[in-house]
Order: C-alpha cells, then sequence, then structure tokens
C-alpha cells in the first residue's frame, strides 16, 4: 500500500537565480516627424518621463543606429515609440526587409501606443504620405493589426498575462485586434468578450513570453500611467510557468516495480539558470520551505 500523493505545486514563490538582466531601454522621439493620434504634448509628455527613468531618447536617425547595433549583437534591448508614426529610417519599405521588422526577428522589442501600428510612415519633412493603411502591419509586421471592431469605445478588461505585465490603467478602446489574427500573441486587455485584444504582444522569437511588439492604449490620446509603460517595456518572464502537473493539483504517483515517483515538467523563466519549486498541502510549510 502506498499513500496517494498530494501535490500542491506553489510554482515559483521564488523567482529562482538569474543572470544579470540589464535592458538598453531607449524612446523614440523626434521633433521632425509626424504623430498620429498620439497628438502633443502626450508624446513630449511620455518623452519626458522615460528620460527621467533613464531611457535614451533617439531620433529617427539614431534609432536606425541603435536598431542596427542590436539586430547585430542581440543584447536585450528595448524602445518605447512617443510617436504612433514609424519614421522613414527605419521603416525603409513596407516588407519584413526593413530595419523595424528584423530588429523584432532579432529578440528586439518595441512599445506602440494610440493609432494603428504601422498605418503611415513618416517622413522627416513632417508629413506621413504614403499612408500605408492596413498593409502596412500586414507586410511589415506579419498580420493585419487593424481588424477591429472599432471605435466600440468599450471599457477593456485586463487579461491575468495583463497583470502579470504591468498593466493597471483601463481605457476605452478604439483598435482592437482580433485574438486570433496570428499565431504567438498575447492579450494584455481585451474587449468584446475577450474576442478582441485592445493591448497585446506578438512574439518574433520562437518560444519567446516577453520580447516581441507590445501594443497598449488603442486610442487617441497617449496613456497617463507612465509606470504601466515601463512596466511592459521591462518586463521579463523570470519565474517559471506552465508547470506540469498545474499548480494546485492533487495527482497520484507513477509505479514501476517498487519505484515510487512523479515526473514533473515547468517551462523556465527568462534569464533564470536554477528554479526552485515547493510541494506541500499547507501553505505556511511552503512558506517556510
Amino acid at each position: 500500500m502506498y499513500k496517494k500523493l498530494i501535490c500542491l505545486v506553489f510554482f515559483m514563490l521564488a523567482s529562482g537565480i538569474a543572470h544579470g538582466w540589464e535592458w538598453d531601454r531607449a524612446a523614440y522621439w523626434d521633433s521632425r516627424y509626424p504623430t498620429g493620434w498620439a497628438a502633443e504634448p502626450g508624446p513630449s509628455t511620455v518623452r519626458d518621463a522615460l528620460e527621467l527613468a533613464g531611457y535614451t531618447i533617439l531620433n529617427a536617425d539614431e534609432l536606425k543606429t541603435w536598431m542596427d547595433g542590436h539586430i547585430a549583437d542581440g543584447e536585450p534591448s528595448v524602445v518605447v515609440m512617443c510617436k504612433d508614426i514609424v519614421p522613414d529610417t527605419v521603416a525603409e519599405t513596407m516588407t519584413a526587409n526593413c530595419t523595424f521588422r528584423q530588429y523584432l526577428d532579432a529578440g528586439g522589442k518595441v512599445v506602440w501606443f494610440s493609432d494603428w501600428p504601422i498605418y503611415y510612415q513618416g517622413l522627416s519633412n513632417g508629413t506621413s504620405a504614403p499612408t500605408w493603411g492596413a498593409a502596412g502591419a500586414v507586410n511589415v509586421l506579419g498580420f493585419d493589426a487593424s481588424g477591429g471592431p472599432n471605435d466600440s469605445m468599450e471599457e477593456v478588461s485586463i487579461t491575468v498575462a495583463g497583470v502579470a505585465w504591468g498593466l493597471t490603467e483601463t481605457w476605452q478602446s478604439q483598435r482592437p485586434t482580433p485574438i486570433t489574427i496570428t499565431e504567438n500573441l498575447t492579450p494584455l486587455a481585451t474587449v468584446s468578450g475577450g474576442a478582441s485584444a485592445a493591448a497585446w504582444v506578438k512574439h518574433y522569437l520562437p518560444g519567446d513570453t516577453y520580447r516581441g511588439f507590445v501594443r497598449i492604449f488603442d486610442r487617441t490620446g497617449t496613456p497617463t500611467a507612465i509606470d504601466d509603460i515601463i512596466r511592459l517595456a521591462e518586463y521579463a518572464a523570470r519565474k517559471a510557468e506552465s508547470p506540469i502537473p498545474a499548480d494546485g493539483s492533487n495527482v497520484g504517483p507513477e509505479i514501476w516495480e517498487d519505484n515510487v515517483y512523479m515526473l514533473l515538467d515547468y517551462t523556465p523563466g527568462s534569464g533564470a539558470i536554477t528554479h526552485t519549486a515547493y510541494f506541500s498541502d499547507v501553505e505556511q510549510n511552503v512558506i517556510d520551505r
């Protein structure tokens, strides 16, 4: 006879031992280039707050050099687009060969708010001609990021993932994206009963859970919660995820001859070199280790 093993997995109360994780943090803002729904003084306000938080402010030419450098070195980096029209220095063409997409493919991270992503190409003369429309995201990001339903003004619901990433501010959605529009998309805030995402992350690296193109605040204006922008920009999934058996499961052991055992699995946290798991049906035992 044997006792049934009770596996209550508090996964992870400790995030493990991780390598030093230093983001190269930048923010794009250029007085020569246009902005769309993110009208001034909003972009300047976001820029100033990010600069105060230690972000490097890049103009359009500097953004090109910065992205090229990280395409080459692959080091952790993130840029917040304080203006919601992509400059022609990094969106040279409406293709996946442009610098902007190559940066994402190399493990870069972009945070974008307000108008549809890549809907316009910005020029240094202050205009946004030509208008790429929905084809901009289709050809650069790889999917239609302007699928709607538009202008519902529905209050968004922050998802579990959105909470983990650090979202706290809600808003009325105007430019959501269907959650099934592309693979490897993590909804951070939803509308339409969860069918569309008003904030989301499109991951470009296989198995990635914290980088890629981050879309938030899909409406006119700019986010007022600058801390939300910073948390989203610097989020890294260091804790282990997706434990098998699931957290809180009651499962019986496997038996082979005289051996009693249990197989455990999980997705490691990014940057972690060790993890610690805790097992008990008494939470205080877990807390006390």
